[in-house]
């Protein structure tokens, strides 16, 4: 099996051959010293496994360069990683929004280079040859793409169980969530035997999303039933507003391209988890607010049909049975 290849782009001639020395007893690399020629290699055939691009360049920066790659022929697939200067969240969100799958910040030592796991880009869920990673057809979204931060309303309503006025209180936590039906099960605590993760309300119309290991869709929004429970640490809160659609939101990182962040994000080897600040970088495209409580309407409807299909389904199958044993014992 071949060496993977790499495509390294950055103006800075003693960084690029830097870089070359050291990834290419590993990888075949290949180099570029500008946006443009790049462009040019791509364009003449070279379609390396990965790329390393620098953001700050003249002429064409980074996302420019990126933006025309993912124009070329047999090139929307190849992931990149940009390499940057600034180390600020901002850097990394508007890196991801453009299409990129991760950044290493400059300059850089050696030992960077050689501890970055890039054979896991090669392989991880957001790389396959032949199908575009999630961030990749994020970036082609007719609609606005924004971080949960920008578009949504966080909240944390703290809990204090010292000045709780009644002897109890009902307790949400994980357990009780299910990826279909959300809050199915609650527990009445005693207030002075309250677990240290019992932190928060939770408000009718909120949507609460839990944190750790979030594949697993622990997401609801919070009815008349659970108004005012208080619920667990694991939790982020996104309170209701005039300005955008729960329903919508909790269709969205329940699908693929919220699961996929998720994972991307998550940290932790026994109990994998997303953090608060990880959480609020995840992308979602924007579409006005009547168009989200259309889709909504439109997936509820949806859902509402296979329901019926699945009882009318269960439903033949029994008279089935019921017709076979007749005409065998009958």
């Amino acid at each position: 099996m071949g060496k993977n290849s790499i495509l390294i782009v950055d103006d800075d001639l003693i960084l690029l051959k830097t870089a070359e020395e050291i990834l290419s007893s590993i990888y075949t690399v290949s180099v570029a010293k500008s946006g443009k020629q790049a462009i040019t290699l791509l364009k003449k055939g070279v379609v390396p496994d990965l790329i390393l691009l620098d953001i700050a360049m003249p002429e064409m920066d980074g996302y420019t360069t990126l933006e025309k790659m993912k124009s070329i022929p047999n090139c929307q697939d190849i992931p990149v990683i940009f390499l940057t200067g600034f180390a600020e969240s901002d850097y990394e969100v508007k890196g991801l929004k453009a299409g990129a799958v991760d950044y290493i910040v400059k300059p850089f030592v050696k030992g960077v280079l050689n501890v970055f796991n890039f054979s896991e880009i090669f392989d991880r869920w957001d790389y396959n040859k032949g199908s575009s990673s999630v961030f990749s057809v994020l970036h082609q979204s007719k609609y606005p793409v924004k971080t949960l931060d920008e578009a949504f309303n966080f909240t944390n309503r703290s809990w204090n169980k010292k000045t709780h006025q009644e002897k109890t209180f009902t307790y949400v936590e994980m357990g009780g969530i299910d990826a279909g039906l959300g809050i199915v099960e609650t527990t009445i605590l005693e207030v002075s035997k309250a677990p240290s993760r019992a932190t928060q309300t939770i408000l009718k119309g909120d949507l609460i999303i839990g944190t750790t290991r979030p594949y697993l869709k622990k997401f609801a929004i919070v009815t008349d039933k659970n108004n005012e429970n208080i619920a667990s640490s694991a939790f982020q809160i996104i309170a209701p507003s005039e300005d955008y659609c729960l329903d919508y939101l909790l269709e969205y990182i329940k699908s693929e391209f919220g699961v996929k962040q998720f994972e991307y994000y998550m940290t932790g080897a026994l109990y994998p988890a997303i953090t608060s600040k990880d959480l609020r970088k995840v992308l979602i495209p924007f579409p006005p607010v009547e168009k989200q409580k259309q889709i909504s309407k439109h997936m509820n409807s949806l859902k509402s049909q296979i329901k019926e299909l699945n009882i009318l389904s269960t439903k033949n199958k029994e008279e089935a049975i019921i017709q076979f044993e007749k005409e065998i014992f009958n």
